[in-house]
This record gives structure tokens, sequence and C-alpha cells, in this order.
């Protein structure tokens, strides 16, 4: 799982003998924000006011009047017009790595070619236990200071990036043919690039059944893939559930 995320889609529905008005649009809109709702669908039996209509304009809240509603509309309201996905991508070009005084060498400063296993093997240890890479160091500086990856175009053009790390006395540790080696800074020259996938949403699957509980249930699905990259996108919604959850995986180990 890369990760999820939920967004919470409303459907308010009023059944009036007259036309609904801006009074309740206002509320909608309060409503929303205060509760972070993504997205407002109003729907009423009788059409709405002409200040209501304006009002809803404004505030983002789509309008339907109930006799005009087809079963195509339902499907869109959980079905996203489309899906913007950013692949990000770095490739470590050089690395500069201090060690603290005490331990097997006061320093240890290396071109990447003599040491390019270490991007991806795990040879470096933290406090707890815990081996890792390179990769994982910089994938971890990213997370963490997302500032880094700041300006680097969707279009595949790389950005030259040095990012500097430094480490408390115990907190990582690199182990060389001569043994662990206390790291005190660590430097990363690395390339960064994007890659942006548009997928359309009416390209996507869309399921509806009961699950084993007996709960309806409808779920749209998408794949979209960027060089060696797979990722699967689900929007589903649950009968018994508030809102609608999105998830997020990789796609690579299916077909």
């Amino acid at each position: 799982m890369i990760g999820t995320v939920e967004i919470l889609v409303t459907v308010e529905c009023r059944r009036r003998s007259t036309k609904a008005d801006v009074r309740w649009i206002e509320e909608l809109r309060s409503k929303r924000d205060s509760l972070g709702i993504s997205k407002t669908i109003a729907v009423s039996k009788r059409g709405f006011s002409r200040d209501a209509v304006e009002t809803a304009r404004l505030a983002g809240i789509e309008l339907r009047t109930l006799s005009e509603i087809t079963s195509g509309q339902i499907k869109g309201w959980i079905l996203p017009e489309k899906i913007t996905y950013t692949y990000q991508h770095f490739d470590i070009t050089a690395v500069d790595i201090d060690a603290y005084p005490g331990g097997h060498g006061a320093e240890v400063d290396q071109p990447v070619a003599s040491i390019s296993s270490a991007t991806t093997a795990d040879v470096f240890e933290t406090r707890d236990g815990t081996r890792c890479s390179l990769n994982d160091l910089f994938r971890t500086a990213l997370r963490q200071e997302p500032a880094l990856a700041a300006n680097v175009p969707a279009d595949g053009t790389r950005k030259h990036r040095t990012v500097h790390v430094r480490f408390r006395a115990g907190d990582l540790s690199l182990y060389t043919d001569t043994g662990p080696v206390g790291v005190a800074r660590v430097a990363v020259s690395v390339d960064l690039w994007e890659e942006e996938q548009v997928q359309n949403g009416a390209s996507g699957s869309y399921h509806r059944y009961l699950d084993s509980e007996g709960r309806s249930v409808e779920r749209a699905e998408f794949r979209l893939t960027a060089g060696s990259s797979s990722v699967r996108f689900g929007v589903q919604h649950e009968s018994t559930e508030g809102g609608v959850k999105l998830s997020i995986e990789s796609a690579d180990s299916y077909t």
C-alpha cells in the first residue's frame, strides 16, 4: 500500500412543495466548510430559486432536480472526471560521508562508483537496528523536507540537488570492509525528475455489488503506468459508511 486518503462526498436532499431557497444553500456551504467535505451535491424535488442557483455556483455546490437525475449522474458522483498522478524519480550521482572520530576511520570520503552498491544495498543501520540503503535515506529526507523536490517540472526535466543530512552520534552506522563506522554527515548529490500522467475517469471500471455482510458497495478502479511502475486507484462507497474511500496501491503484482 503506497497510501490511502478518505474523501467525503455528501448528497443533501430536500423534498418540499416549493423551490429550495438560498438559505438552504448557505447552510450547506457552512456545513461543508466546517466538516471539511470534499464535494456537496444538493438535490431538490422542486428545483431551486434564482438566488439559490447563483449562491451555489459561487460556492461550488452542485445542484440537481430529482426528476432530472439519471443513473449515469449518480455514478458520476463517486467516479472522478480524471485523476492526475505524479511519479517522482531520483538518481543518486555522488555521495560524501563523514564519520565520527574514534571509529574505524575519522572520515569516509568516496566517489559513488566505489560505494555504488550503497544506493540499493542495506549497508546502513539506524539506532533501532533497522538496515537501510542510501535510497532509503534520501526517500526519508524527501518525506521530511518536501521542499527538496520543489520546482521540479513534471515533464521529465532533471533538476540537480545536493542534500546534506547530519546525524547524532549513534543514530546511523555504515558497514564497511573494516567494520561499522558511525556516520556524522551524509551529502548526497542527486538528479530529480517527475512524470505526470492523467487518467480519464471514464476509462476506469465500475462495479456495484453486495459484500459478505449484505452491504451495497459501489467501486471504481483505475490503473496508471509510467515507466516500469504501475499504480492502481480505487474509489469505493459503502451504503452504511458516511464517505467515499480512495485507495492507492502498487499494481505491479497485478495482471
